[in-house]
């Protein structure tokens, strides 16, 4: 009896890339593994993307159009989690709509998968390009890799499009993107997915998908606004949390924490004191062991903003100098 090949879901949210998105249409058309789907998710754009879409269905009935229901949250969130709702593969890939991937991705990853059944995702190196240059992501070897550890501390590079996930996996998460973030979505999606205790990793070392940079289009495009910015940290917070409360690693933390730090003192370079005051008073309710010294310091910041607040920014180079755990 003949096996029948696993139907990978390729789901792709797009907003206003219809000058782009053929491009990335045409790399998964050129796929040498042939089992697939591709739904293409519009977020409530008005460019000519459903007119390109067409052309693509008519030819190749793997194609699909869907038009995110206006009932659900705005952004490439929701539209990932609609594609994904409507999907019936058995494995899912991820793709933003100006990436493009190698034609062999999806049969190098999918092999490496169905022989490493513990393996709930296979892993890619990915390269960065635009109109003038090309090169790859600077990242630790997939081969060398913790991933939760490397990924949240900034050692590894992993974006949107790499991953060939199992959808059982995917199905057994409380949330798969979280439709309240409006940035760092990747981030706070991975985070969660590999700080799970069933996440298994394997990979191919080699270079599978091209990130193309400096485009416009994004659903997410916005200006930099307070609303984006607290969204921002909000994923980050939520990586925060998991080591605070379940994680034993002390250094991690500390580590960890400083990077987040480092994010919050945006808010107060532009003056945003409030946002900065919000997330910091947040932190100090939630610190590693419940460790006293660790909300001595959250508290002397916390003290130390209000001030700045009053004052403008007099006395922020002071603050500088233990504004990061040690």
């Amino acid at each position: 009896m003949i096996q029948e090949k696993p139907l990978v879901s390729i789901i792709i949210p797009t907003y206003n890339r219809a000058h782009l998105i053929s491009e990335t249409l045409d790399s998964i058309k050129e796929q040498t593994y042939t089992n697939w789907e591709c739904i293409v998710v519009d977020d409530g754009g008005t460019d000519h993307t459903e007119n390109i879409l067409e052309a693509y269905i008519k030819e190749d009935s793997r194609f699909k159009f869907l038009k995110k229901p206006s009932h659900r949250k705005k952004g490439g969130n929701a539209a990932r989690n609609f594609g994904y709702e409507k999907s019936i593969g058995e494995y899912i890939n991820f793709v933003d709509s100006d990436d493009l991937i190698h034609k062999e991705k999806l049969q190098l990853q999918l092999a490496v998968l169905e022989k490493n059944e513990s393996c709930q995702v296979c892993l890619s190196e990915a390269e960065i390009f635009n109109e003038t240059k090309r090169y790859q992501k600077k990242s630790k070897p997939l081969d060398e890799i913790n991933f939760f550890e490397d990924y949240i501390s900034k050692k590894i590079d992993m974006g949107t499009t790499q991953p060939l996930w199992r959808k059982s996996f995917l199905e057994s998460a409380k949330t798969v993107y979280d439709e309240t973030i409006l940035r760092a979505q990747d981030f706070d999606f991975l985070s969660r997915m590999s700080f799970r205790k069933d996440f298994s990793h394997c990979y191919v070392k080699e270079i599978l998908v091209s990130v193309r940079i400096g485009n416009s289009g994004r659903i997410t495009d916005s200006g930099f606004r307070k609303d984006v910015m607290v969204s921002y940290l909000n994923a980050y917070y939520k990586t925060y949390l998991l080591l605070a409360n379940d994680y034993k690693d002390k250094q991690l933390y500390k580590s960890y924490t400083n990077l987040f730090l480092k994010r919050i003192l945006r808010c107060i370079n532009s003056k945003d004191f409030e946002t900065a005051l919000f997330f910091l008073k947040k932190m100090r309710k939630n610190v590693f062991n419940n460790d006293t010294r660790y909300r001595r310091h959250f508290l002397k910041l916390i003290l130390s903003v209000s001030v700045l607040k009053g004052t403008g920014l007099r006395g922020y180079s002071l603050l500088k100098k233990y504004y990061y755990l040690d």
